[in-house]
């Protein structure tokens, strides 16, 4: 079932709820949200993203989709492949970041389905975001 997400920050951005294991491979919901906090810490003190809110927004979504998936009516609901490409490659790959700590997201992309093979599947959606990621109806 759903477990409430232990992370405030993902509860305000949309994810009230969490499903184990995530994308992640975590199986317990203290130890992703551990590990999603010191992720937000380490966000949150990097230079490009205090600049970037959009970044910023995009990351952590992907962040709360990665390390606590996110859940609804009990089931999984992945993110988007195709969100987590364009974050990783617009706001991550392509801008001075922490490698420990971002990189790991990119590598994560492959796990996600595209929106044409699970229309369930979560989109990220910024304003900057939502002229290059393609939306299939």
């Amino acid at each position: 079932g759903c477990h409430l997400n232990p992370s405030y920050t993902c509860l305000t951005y949309g994810f009230p709820y969490s499903k184990m294991p995530s994308i992640m491979g975590y199986t317990s919901v203290i130890e992703a949200g551990n590990k999603l906090n010191h992720f937000i810490e380490s966000a949150n003190s990097s230079s490009f993203l205090e600049t970037d809110t959009e970044c910023f927004e995009g990351v952590i979504t992907l962040a709360c989709g990665s390390y606590t998936s996110d859940c609804v009516m009990g089931e999984h609901r992945p993110l988007c492949r195709e969100s987590c490409e364009v974050i990783a490659r617009s706001c991550i790959l392509e801008t001075d970041y922490d490698a420990e700590v971002f990189l790991n997201l990119d590598y994560f992309c492959k796990f996600f389905p595209y929106q044409a093979d699970d229309p369930t599947c979560r989109p990220v959606s910024t304003s900057e975001l939502d002229d290059l990621i393609p939306i299939i109806p």
